[in-house]
């Protein structure tokens, strides 16, 4: 199935580009004037294109069908579409996720939260929701029924992410004063919101970005601090670091987590063999002696011009996507250690992502 990225072009117009052709698909959405960023859906057919007046439209790319146009709020924090492209989910600094149906541009449905909506996690099957603010929610979308609430006074769940299997949703609690550096991990089951068995993670530096493994099983956090770091929910002995000069800002598992994926604060990212990292271990009655297994590099670290704005890993982990302000790069990494460099798109960057 071929792979596409869309970003906008210099002059602010949507290009959708093929990376398996190599060649920029064409369609009405080039035609899109004063565009203020474009998101390409999950499963790879759609591109949505946000206006200057914040109102977006979706593309099917192989028909070019288009959706009626939805008006989305001007203080909207959060924007997506589900998995099948029938239904735009906006989230609200007023505390509103709202659900649009893009056929009728009308919304058919509300979920109500106090606070603003810091992050929204939707399942492949268009069927569980979460939803991070104030409070951790989950949701039942085909019912609309709420089915389990999470809080507690003094923290916000600054981010949600679910697991690539649907089975577990993983959330960054954070200090409701603003306090970057006191973050606790808590994993649930994204069908009931139930929490899941784990150990206490915590980071007590800034988190910049994590991400959640297949599975669930665990989480590759980028914080300040000179190592990315790999949490195992349940054994701390499959804990990893892997080292910075400065401080990681972005990090992945590679789609078959044979590969971590980081990036520094100064634009250089560095693709661990996710198999090292792992730290010397003191037998005692809970845990088996193990020796040190230092971190190594898989590939060769990669220079980028000034700190990245954008890193992504292609669904199958052939390409990675690299972007600064002014420049971004698209690698193939089936080449083995010597990494190509298919696609380079110069000017001023606004926005870039990668279809699943």
């Amino acid at each position: 199935e071929n792979q596409r990225c869309v970003y906008l072009s210099q002059d602010h117009t949507v290009e959708a580009f093929d990376l398996n052709e190599k060649k920029v698909i064409h369609g009405d959405w080039e035609q899109e004037p004063d565009s203020y960023a474009a998101i390409m859906s999950y499963d790879n057919r759609y591109v949505m294109n946000i206006r200057n007046d914040f109102t977006c439209q979706i593309w099917r790319i192989n028909s070019f069908k288009k959706s009626a146009v939805i008006q989305l709020e001007k203080g909207f924090t959060y924007i997506s579409t589900s998995y099948d492209g029938n239904t735009v989910i906006e989230g609200r600094n007023t505390g509103t996720v709202v659900l649009w149906d893009t056929n009728t541009g009308k919304i058919v449905h509300e979920f109500n939260h106090t606070g603003s909506i810091n992050s929204i996690a939707l399942d492949s099957t268009d069927t569980y929701l979460a939803v991070g603010g104030n409070e951790l929610v989950f949701y039942n979308m085909k019912t609309m029924q709420e089915l389990k609430r999470h809080g507690k006074e003094g923290l916000v769940a600054s981010e949600v992410l679910f697991s690539a299997d649907d089975k577990v949703a993983v959330a960054r609690f954070s200090s409701a004063a603003g306090d970057n550096r006191a973050n606790r991990f808590a994993f649930f089951s994204t069908e009931t919101g139930e929490i899941l068995d784990s150990r206490a993670i915590d980071d007590n530096a800034e988190v910049f970005n994590f991400s959640v493994n297949h599975d669930g099983s665990a989480i590759a956090v980028a914080s300040f601090s000179t190592n990315a770091r790999v949490y195992h929910r349940t054994d701390e002995t499959e804990d990893r670091w892997y080292p910075f000069e400065t401080y990681p800002v972005e990090v992945m598992f590679s789609p078959d987590e044979l590969l971590v994926i980081a990036a520094d604060s100064e634009g250089t990212v560095k693709i661990f063999d996710a198999a090292t990292g792992r730290r010397a271990v003191t037998a005692d009655k809970d845990h088996v002696a193990q020796a040190e297994v230092p971190a190594r590099l898989a590939f060769e670290p990669i220079s980028n011009e000034g700190r990245l704005a954008d890193l992504m890993v292609s669904w199958d982990g052939h390409y990675l996507l690299s972007c600064t302000a002014t420049l971004a790069h698209i690698w193939d990494l089936s080449v083995g250690r010597a990494l190509t460099q298919p696609i380079v798109k110069e000017g001023d960057f606004f926005d870039a992502a990668f279809s699943p």
